[in-house]
């Protein structure tokens, strides 16, 4: 187990969403005692005219992310419905 683990992202300039796979290639300026685990590439997002189909794939992308997420964004309904005088519904 290491004493210290970090989690890097970067942001590229310029990029095209065109969803083509670009290579990264991550080094130490000194690795005395260091190793790193880095992926070998990533594949840039499309753009997606359908708003859903976006949603869908960051949703997708969250879920098999090897990253630690604090917050979901999320979205909860709650209806209570009288059915009659002795019961009543929770609609979640």
């Amino acid at each position: 187990m290491p004493g210290a683990a970090y989690v890097l992202a970067f942001s590229p300039e310029n990029l095209k969403h065109d969803g083509a796979y670009h290579t990264l290639k991550v080094t130490l300026a000194s690795a005395q005692g260091f190793t790193v685990q880095a992926r070998k590439g990533y594949f840039a997002p499309r753009k997606e005219d359908d708003l859903a189909a976006q949603e869908k794939d960051d949703l997708q992308d969250a879920v098999f992310s090897q990253n630690e997420m604090q917050a979901i964004p999320t979205e909860i309904n709650i209806q209570f419905v009288m059915v009659d005088k002795t019961e009543a519904e929770i609609d979640v």
